[in-house]
């Protein structure tokens, strides 16, 4: 108990401590999940004095009153009542590796605090305390005897070390196989995290899915004190933790496929009560919710209803969507929950990546700049999949630091190409492939607009491309209303295209 006082007071006694002033106390070493050196260092007094924190001998009355509870315990909703014997019981405590449990037995609970990726080094900073701890508990423990923490077992991130994202999910996954190897059917595995970097989510997630789990449900709760938040770049910004609940996944869940559209449409209605719910206060605890705080709920919503299908979610090809595509379109949808100056109309929630890219940050641009491009992109899309899809070139100014955004017109000539195995007999534009059948899964929806508007300016019929793609006909309405707020010079192309679907929505004969 003596050794614990001391443990805490380290945490107080380093010129890594600064002083606060306005509560009369010093910052501890930890206040940052980091060793920042500072300015102006500030230890305490060992013994104690009349102002300040966490000194020995505040800390040894807090294992003083510890104890006193220990003997006396008692519930803060009914104070009177003492709980003294029931906690009379059994337990381990192991210094050892969580990615083998060995003989540990079935247990019923599994409750974990995953690493933050590559962000927090933890034992880096628990040398800190080891090294002094080991001088008394070394010759008692074995696991005291080494002059440092080990290392090579860490679930982290860290290229000075060679621990690369795969390595971190590797471990993660074997930890995760382990839990579910000792937990009984009817158990639960419980943990915490939170992190703004799509790759850490699919780490994560990847090794949640992989070592045979589901999410029943994700809570929100508030995270550390920001005071602790600033080294940690993965979570700037974020004010809430998720807590996962989790169980074995069952082996018929996977072979009951599920489309993706659908799960989506339920994410994007589950998140939006979540957050609802939220910024009312259910949690006591109001506030308007920032993206990063949204998209860590779409996230665990995401993954509730993903898991439970692991490999067997779907696209409308019957093929499987990975993980990693899953979270580039979860991306999609926090950017679409994000409050902005024109929002996307409801029935553009489902259009693909690239063109959703486009009507959001590249149609109202000739010339964008990089930094631009890549802010609009990350987590959602690959810069270089725009260039690909030839929505954009590579400035010719500027040393790369621009890109030129395509007009339809532009565009006409590749679209027409494109569209050669979607040709319309009707129009006799391509008299080489009259019965080709349509294939909307090659294109992108900008693709089939901008088709559509080159043809309107170039004075060609509209109409059996219409009808073509007449099941599209509520998004190319709402996207063509859309950009004729946004570009002047698309209007007379795209009042075209509006006239000829009010005369004939649903298609001709």
């Amino acid at each position: 108990m003596l050794l614990t006082a001391f443990f805490n007071t380290l945490n107080n006694v380093s010129d890594f401590c600064s002083y606060r002033v306005s509560v009369r106390a010093l910052r501890q070493v930890f206040a940052r999940h980091d060793f920042q050196l500072k300015n102006t260092p500030c230890e305490n007094n060992v013994w104690g004095t009349k102002y300040g924190m966490g000194t020995f001998s505040g800390w040894t009355d807090i294992v003083l009153d510890g104890k006193a509870f220990l003997k006396n315990s008692w519930d803060y909703n009914n104070p009177a009542k003492v709980f003294t014997d029931n906690l009379r019981g059994t337990f381990s405590l192991n210094a050892s590796s969580s990615t083998s449990l060995g003989d540990l037995g079935q247990v019923d609970l599994v409750i974990t605090d995953p690493p933050y990726g590559g962000n927090v080094n933890y034992s880096e900073l628990a040398d800190y305390f080891y090294v002094w701890l080991r001088l008394l508990l070394a010759p008692h423990h074995a696991s005291f005897a080494p002059e440092l923490t080990p290392k090579a077992e860490e679930c982290i991130e860290n290229a000075s070390r060679g621990k690369t994202a795969k390595d971190f999910e590797d471990c993660l996954t074997k930890v995760f196989s382990e839990c579910r190897r000792v937990l009984t059917d009817n158990g639960l595995l419980i943990f915490t995290f939170h992190h703004s970097e799509g790759s850490t989510w699919e780490s994560l997630l990847n090794a949640i899915c992989e070592s045979g789990w589901e999410v029943l449900a994700v809570y929100p709760v508030q995270a550390e004190s920001e005071a602790s938040m600033p080294i940690l770049s993965g979570t700037k910004g974020i004010t809430y933790d998720l807590i996962h609940v989790c169980q074995k996944r069952s082996p018929e869940a996977t072979r009951q496929t599920r489309a993706w559209a659908t799960i989506k449409t339920e994410i994007r209605r589950e998140a939006r009560k979540e957050i609802d719910r939220i910024e009312r206060d259910v949690y006591g605890n109001s506030k308007s919710l920032g993206p990063p705080d949204k998209l860590i709920i779409l996230i665990g919503k995401c993954l509730q209803l993903y898991s439970h299908h692991y490999k067997a979610v779907v696209d409308h090809q019957a093929r499987v969507v990975p993980l990693r595509e899953a979270l580039e379109d979860i991306r999609m949808l926090v950017d679409q929950l994000v409050s902005r100056a024109r929002p996307l109309p409801g029935e553009l929630d489902d259009i693909d990546r690239a063109s959703y890219v486009y009507m959001t940050a590249l149609s109202e641009k000739r010339e964008i700049k990089s930094d631009e491009v890549h802010k609009a992109t990350r987590g959602i899309i690959e810069v270089d999949e725009l260039l690909e899809a030839d929505l954009m070139k590579r400035g010719r100014a500027g040393r790369g630091r621009t890109y030129e955004v395509k007009t339809p017109l532009e565009r006409f000539p590749t679209l027409v190409e494109k569209f050669k195995g979607e040709s319309a007999a009707q129009s006799g534009l391509f008299a080489d492939s009259p019965n080709a059948t349509p294939d909307a899964a090659r294109t992108l929806f900008i693709d089939r607009l901008h088709f559509l508007m080159g043809l309107s300016e170039g004075g060609e019929n509209l109409r059996p491309w219409i009808e073509r793609w007449r099941g599209e006909i509520p998004q190319i309405r709402a996207a063509s209303e859309y950009l004729t707020h946004v570009r002047k010079d698309f209007v007379p192309a795209l009042k075209k295209i509006l006239a000829m679907i009010e005369v004939q929505p649903l298609g001709f004969k």
